[in-house]
């Protein structure tokens, strides 16, 4: 606030109903320990929109593939509802599409700061686009969220929660996405700035998500564990130039034993 200017970032995802009523169940305690939180985009773009811009696909101004562009929301979505990640190990690649620099498919596990593990998959290979999913299993109950709504939640404790399937799934294999949830994240803005209030979703909050995927990114690259938060992002540079004169995802551990 050293200029008196407010950061928001959109992340609208977090207020669609379903992740506001387990985002509260969660703060209360519901689901008891978290041992297991996993996230799922199986999205599909084809090759066509791809070639579509000469932006799409690059470091330089695409800033990454399907974890950057479209699985960025689901990451945010993973860590905001699991809670802060201390490691990752992954593995990206190019693998269904052609001209592009950066990955279509990536895989990690993770290790959260509570102890529980988990898994982040992301592609753009998933004809005809399917669902997308967070899961956490906690000691007290389960809950999934798919396409943003809670579409189930069991809790030891017996209580009952209603769930519903959203009628509107644009977005999971579409370029095209609703504008319901912006809206909401677009009054909070307006309020937080009428009120002189911190934004919900801050520069801070913000950077959450970006640094898991910059670390899924450098630990694909060089073939080891990544440890957060991050010291650097240098790796960048050398990432970008050998994914750009390989026309794919670049991994040094993989091209260094061949």
């Amino acid at each position: 606030m050293q200029n008196q200017v407010q950061l928001g970032v959109i992340f609208q995802r977090r207020f669609s109903p379903g992740v506001v009523k387990l985002k509260e169940l969660l703060s209360q305690g519901r689901l008891g320990k978290i041992n297991y939180a996993g996230c799922y985009a199986k999205l599909y773009r084809s090759q066509e929109y791809y070639d579509s811009g000469a932006w799409r696909g690059t470091w330089q101004l695409d800033g990454g593939g399907v974890l950057m562009n479209q699985g960025i929301h689901y990451v945010d979505l993973l860590q905001y509802l699991a809670g802060p990640v201390v490691e990752i190990t992954a593995r990206c690649a190019t693998v269904g599409h052609e001209r592009i620099e950066v990955e279509d498919t990536a895989a990690a596990t993770v290790t959260f700061a509570s102890g529980a593990i988990g898994i982040i998959e992301a592609t753009t290979n998933a004809y005809p686009g399917l669902v997308s999913r967070i899961d956490l299993y906690g000691s007290e109950g389960s809950a999934i969220i798919e396409n943003d709504d809670l579409v189930y939640i069991s809790l030891k404790s017996g209580e009952q929660f209603s769930t519903s399937v959203a009628a509107d799934q644009v977005g999971v294999s579409s370029p095209q996405v609703t504008d319901e949830n912006h809206e909401q994240q677009f009054r909070q803005f307006i309020a937080a700035l009428q009120n002189k209030e911190t934004m919900n979703v801050n520069g801070s909050e913000g950077r959450k998500a970006l640094e898991i995927i910059l670390a899924m990114y450098k630990s694909a690259f060089l073939g080891q564990p990544v440890a957060l938060p991050l010291t650097d992002s240098l790796f960048l540079r050398d990432l970008a130039a050998q994914s750009a004169k390989r026309k794919g995802f670049a991994m040094y551990a993989i091209h260094n034993k061949q």
